[in-house]
């Protein structure tokens, strides 16, 4: 991550993320509820730029956790990346693993993964495209979620498509 607005964000979430929960769980939550209807989480699972963690906890509250075989949390902010840890540890040590690591260069053999999911992340990016497709690389199947439409990109990755919201968010997915 060498852009500037992209250091700027990841400085953000450094600082901000001990009130993280607080400020963004319920708005999470919502999307979590309808994003994994669109695609339900099954066999080897990742979350880019998973935050703290509210994602894995969500899924081992609602039994959705117990169709993934590894659920690997990745996430650029340490902080951010400690908290999903601790969470992790308390929820499901044994498949579950935290990876800190740029979604512009995600550290995993292609469609490595079954499902990718990236809350509301790759629209606060420099260059959302390259960002999913990079996600797209990593899984056979995915949903990234966006707070605002990419609709001024000139095209969405190979692959991809919109496919209207999750909660306040607009949704696009992968197959």
């Amino acid at each position: 991550m060498s852009r500037a607005s992209d250091l700027e964000l990841l400085e953000r979430y450094e600082s901000g993320c001990k009130v993280y929960d607080e400020l963004y769980g319920e708005e999470q939550l919502e999307k979590y509820v309808s994003g994994l209807r669109l695609l339900p989480p099954h066999g080897r699972v990742v979350d880019v730029g998973c935050g703290t963690g509210l994602l894995v906890e969500f899924m081992a509250k609602t039994g959705l956790l117990s169709s993934v075989d590894l659920y690997v949390c990745v996430d650029i902010s340490q902080c951010m990346a400690r908290k999903a840890a601790l969470r992790t540890m308390s929820l499901c040590s044994d498949k579950c693993l935290v990876v800190i690591a740029d979604v512009y260069s995600l550290p995993f053999k292609d469609a490595e993964f079954d499902i990718a999911y990236s809350f509301s992340l790759i629209n606060l990016l420099e260059d959302p495209v390259k960002a999913l497709e990079e996600v797209g690389r990593v899984a056979r199947k995915a949903l990234a979620t966006a707070v605002g439409s990419l609709g001024s990109f000139a095209r969405l990755p190979k692959g991809w498509s919109s496919v209207g919201h999750v909660g306040k968010d607009h949704a696009y997915l992968h197959f």
